[in-house]
């Protein structure tokens, strides 16, 4: 099977954005390279590399259309001096291969790291997780992956049950279950996340932890903490549906919400939860406490 790659060149600060936008799109996997002539590299930290350009490429199901993608991130961010340099069709092996030789270990926070399998985790005792890239979003790289990351490596788990709604690789799952909790419910629509999820789990030793359903399921009982990592059109039409996942006196991680989506959101799921508000970059995440009885 073949993959089409778009590959934008820009700005260090840009890059990010970017890399937002394509995984918006559908992007399966990003990559972020130097693009200028500085030898600088990781300088700064793993996660945020001391490059003056940088190469942002998106890997994409061939089905997509490219020209409505480009049109796109032209929409949302302009002539801010960002060039696209190409699409090009890439065998998977070669993708695969490629991604491996530039991916390294994500910091999460000091107890918790995601790492690909091609790389040995840079902290031996601290909590791991192994994904790879693949057909569902999810390696621990987009900023909301992160919030919800450090978030639940901060959180008490021990003896909770967790939901992950739209759960695409697995990650949030995983990493309640590594994390402490004493079992995780994986939701989502699409097939190829369901597959990836038992793979993952099973990759990290955790699927005897972690139960797979469809969001179509309404056989499961609610819980101590329920994530949706998804988009907040997907999060207000579905309110009652993950309220409804929530124990009395739960808590609610609502993501995938840009800044200006986050009032709306709120007024959603208002009289049933009181939220705290986290940010990073241009995304929010949600943390609500249920109030209503």
């Amino acid at each position: 099977m073949s993959w089409l790659r778009i590959c934008y060149r820009s700005k260090r600060d840009l890059g990010a954005r970017i890399s937002d936008l394509l995984e918006a799109c559908g992007a399966i996997a990003i990559s972020v390279n130097n693009a200028g002539t500085d030898d600088c590299f990781d300088t700064a930290s793993p996660e945020n590399p001391d490059w003056i350009e940088v190469y942002v490429s998106g890997l994409f199901d061939q089905s997509v259309d490219p020209d409505r993608i480009s049109a796109s991130v032209d929409e949302r961010i302009g002539d801010r001096g960002i060039q696209l340099v190409g699409v090009d069709e890439l065998p998977e092996q070669d993708w695969m291969q490629a991604w491996s030789r530039t991916c390294r270990p994500t910091r999460i926070t000091d107890r918790l790291w995601v790492c690909p399998s091609s790389t040995q985790p840079p902290v031996a005792d601290a909590v791991n997780i192994v994904i790879d890239p693949g057909l569902a979003f999810g390696t621990g790289a987009h900023p909301t992956t992160k919030l919800c990351l450090a978030w639940l490596a901060n959180a008490d788990l021990s003896g909770k049950c967790v939901v992950d709604y739209g759960c695409g690789s697995g990650i949030l799952a995983i990493a309640a279950v590594k994390l402490g909790a004493t079992h995780a419910w994986a939701f989502d629509i699409d097939p190829h996340a369901l597959s990836a999820t038992r793979y993952n789990a099973k990759r990290n030793h955790v699927d005897g932890r972690i139960t797979v359903v469809t969001s179509d399921d309404t056989n499961v009982e609610p819980v101590e903490i329920v994530i949706a990592n998804i988009l907040a059109n997907a999060i207000v039409s579905l309110e009652a549906t993950l309220a409804a996942l929530v124990r009395p006196q739960g808590t609610i991680l609502l993501t995938g919400i840009l800044d200006s989506q986050v009032e709306r959101v709120c007024r959603a799921f208002l009289g049933k939860f009181e939220f705290e508000r986290h940010r990073f970059q241009d995304w929010g995440l949600l943390v609500g406490r249920r109030t209503e009885r």
